[in-house]
């Protein structure tokens, strides 16, 4: 029976090729829209590992051209806006933050460990960073001022780091390993917090370290590059701009530009999910065009082939029999489509460039693919095929 459908499939070879193309084509969209689809689903259901509600994020940026203060300047102006925010009314609290959640800027490092290249992201990050983000702390202790007298930098690594660095969140008080720029600075663990996703809830989840950042420290940095503040919910725009007004009386020089979290995730969801959302529709435009085409093409293979399906009827074939012939030749050439497709997108965990596609998403997709391109075909192909089953064998064979 197959050699039979793929005789006649190989007659309209031309005709075929052309459908072929168009459900390879599709089949492909449609993968790439339920890989992206199940990538960012499975990392919502990921722990975040912070609170994003009622809290602020405020970039600080040097208005004099670069023309800085020295960093013991620098560091003792914003201990003094710190102090200044934390005694406002309306404030929950407050910390220095250079990578703040959901912001675009972040500082990423590469490390080799076991022969394996890691990436991670850090930022620096005061006392009190914990309060406003609402960190749970699983291990150790966050940044506290018994830190400025350390002859050593302390940081806090996320769950995932302090596995990847030494295979278990016990590891407070131990040295991490060098990843390069240290400048021969040791840094060493002072707690562990659960996961950390900077970049929100559909991010994929990774490694993150946060280093003490103070003016009085003996080593490390002395201030950060933004400040991020807790609000009681339902604050008003007045408490910010009174926020925002203490700020510039106090450091002039700096202007502050205040977003709420809130915002920022919103924003970050757009950049996110825009980009699946309009290959989703140009995916569906693509197979509406494929079904159309599909039924096109039966259908004038129905109409040609009227006397040959009539001559069967006549010979005793029954019309589901006739219905199960034509809708077999369509579906051998989406098979063949789909398992070239199938033979295509298999190779991609091969390829380390797509290492944050685990396997269980891509043959998830696959899946995905291969049931919307069979049940399009399926779907295309009823109506033209139940058609020869209404055509009377005499009639049939009469047609010209």
């Amino acid at each position: 029976m197959i050699r039979h459908l793929l005789k006649l499939a190989w007659h309209r070879k031309r005709t075929n090729a052309l459908l072929f193309l168009e459900i390879g084509a599709s089949f492909l969209v449609v993968f790439a829209v339920g890989a992206a689809t199940l990538y960012v689903g499975a990392n919502w259901r990921q722990p975040l590992g912070y609170d994003w509600r009622d809290a602020w994020s405020i970039r600080i940026t040097d208005e004099r051209m670069g023309l800085s203060q020295t960093p013991e300047e620098d560091g003792r102006l914003m201990a003094r806006l710190l102090d200044e925010v934390r005694r406002m009314p309306g404030v929950v609290a407050a910390a220095g933050m250079d990578s703040p959640p959901y912001v675009d800027w972040t500082n990423t490092s590469n490390f080799v460990i076991d022969g394996k290249t890691v990436e991670f992201n850090s930022s620096g990050a005061t006392i009190d960073a914990d309060r406003v983000l609402r960190l749970k702390v699983i291990a150790g202790r966050w940044f506290t001022r018994e830190d400025d007298a350390a002859a050593w930098l302390p940081v806090v690594l996320d769950r995932d780091l302090a596995k990847t660095f030494f295979g278990t969140v016990s590891c407070v008080g131990k040295t991490i390993p060098r990843t390069g720029g240290e400048n021969g600075i040791e840094k060493r663990v002072v707690g562990v917090i659960d996961e950390f996703r900077k970049d929100g809830e559909l991010s994929r989840p990774g490694n993150f370290l946060f280093q003490y950042v103070s003016g009085e420290a003996k080593s490390g940095p002395t201030r950060t590059d933004a400040l991020i503040v807790r609000v009681p919910p339902g604050t008003g725009i007045d408490v910010e701009e009174a926020v925002v007004a203490r700020l510039r009386a106090v450091a002039p020089q700096w202007s502050f530009n205040v977003r709420p979290l809130e915002q920022l995730r919103s924003t970050r969801f757009w950049m996110v999910c825009s980009p699946i959302a309009v290959l989703a529709i140009l995916a569906a435009f693509l197979l509406l065009m494929v079904g159309l085409g599909l039924i096109g093409v039966l259908w004038q293979n129905v109409a040609r082939r009227t006397r040959e399906l009539g001559l069967r009827r006549a010979m005793g074939a029954t019309r589901m029999g006739i219905c199960r012939q034509v809708l077999a030749e369509l579906l051998l050439i989406i098979a063949m489509a789909v398992a070239v497709g199938t033979l295509l997108v298999a190779q991609i965990p091969l390829f380390s460039i797509f290492d944050l596609l685990p396997i269980t998403i891509v043959w998830g997709a696959i899946a995905l693919a291969v049931a919307t391109i069979l049940g399009i075909g399926v779907a295309a192909g009823l109506y033209p095929s139940w058609t020869t089953t209404r055509i009377h064998p005499a009639e049939a064979l009469h047609h010209d």
